[in-house]
């Protein structure tokens, strides 16, 4: 072996060692930096709900639920007539399940089955990727669309365009490497803006847009449903300040945008919508406060229902529903 060649494997050999090194003293340390949720807000102040494991890293859509591949291949094999579509006001929330018995009683004529996709801390950049990927080939008669939370959020102060392309570098056998984790946050410390949202207003009518067509292309009925909210103005919570907006006074105004837009982007093409943010505003402010946890965000159970009831009329009212009963 020439004395080169031996420097070489010396100097490789010192590089291995020392990333071992590095990377054994990092998780001795307890560092972890994961660019998908560890823990998320449900109420407001003490209802902090850690999720451990219930996600994996997926370089295309960012995050998913650890048995995700699972719940798609049984809802391929079911057929179901809907799929739910949206963030974590779709994924822990009642109203799918209640929506589905409330159509068992009004029609029972035929089976009403549905499968909740949604995705806690998802964006209408995801939700897009997932119906193009994976929603389309379960085949469903009706997608409902619920997002516009998230979108508006700091996040990770990157759009989640940026935030993919970072994920796709590194790919997701190298995600729990702890060296990975600290370049990543390296890089978003970096290149993180306190003004970016993460999907702005301009891209989240634009994933709408493309989400209603490309579900009309291969048969599927779009409804769109705006996001409801027992925020005022004065009394925003606390707790979104400094991580998921900067002045809780633009809390209320920014997600009106959003929701804005939810009915424009329906105005635009056509589609059905389901105007959850209006029903709920039309009820007097102290009782409306009680159909939420207290973030003012999540539907509790009661809210759960109205807002079940609210889609079935929605739905029943826009003919949808003899639609897809029909061969």
């Amino acid at each position: 072996m020439t004395p080169w060649v031996k420097r070489a494997l010396l100097i490789l050999a010192s590089l291995a060692v020392a990333l071992g090194l590095s990377e054994i003293a990092l998780r001795v340390a307890g560092f972890s930096y994961h660019l998908r949720p560890e823990q998320v807000q449900f109420g407001w102040p003490k209802t902090l709900a850690a999720l451990g494991d219930e996600y994996r890293t997926d370089p295309y859509l960012l995050w998913v639920h650890s048995d995700y591949g699972q719940r798609l291949a049984r809802a391929r094999a079911e057929r179901p007539v809907f799929a739910f579509l949206g963030d974590s006001c779709t994924d822990y929330s009642q109203y799918p399940a209640m929506l589905l018995a409330q159509l068992g009683e009004r029609r029972s004529g035929r089976p009403w089955t549905g499968v909740n996709l949604g995705t806690a801390g998802w964006t209408t950049f995801q939700g897009l990727r997932q119906l193009r990927r994976d929603v389309l080939g379960v085949h469903p008669r009706i997608a409902t669309i619920y997002y516009g939370w998230n979108d508006h959020w700091i996040g990770f102060g990157l759009p989640d365009e940026d935030v993919a392309r970072l994920l796709s570098r590194t790919g997701s056998g190298a995600q729990d490497l702890r060296l990975v984790q600290l370049g990543q946050k390296a890089w978003v410390a970096a290149h993180r803006s306190d003004d970016n949202r993460r999907v702005p207003l301009p891209e989240f009518r634009h994933n709408l847009h493309e989400m209603i067509a490309l579900a009309r292309s291969h048969g599927i009925e779009p409804v769109l449903i705006t996001a409801p909210t027992a925020h005022e103005k004065g009394n925003e919570p606390q707790y979104l300040k400094g991580v998921w907006i900067h002045r809780l006074e633009d809390l209320v105004p920014l997600h009106q945008e959003y929701v804005g837009a939810v009915r424009a982007v329906a105005g635009d093409d056509h589609a059905i919508l389901c105007d959850l943010a209006a029903g709920f505003a039309s009820i007097e402010p102290q009782r409306r406060t009680g159909l939420f946890l207290k973030d003012g965000i999540h539907l509790n159970r009661r809210g759960a229902q109205r807002a079940a009831g609210l889609l079935a009329d929605c739905l029943d009212k826009a003919g949808v529903l003899d639609r897809v009963s029909s061969p």
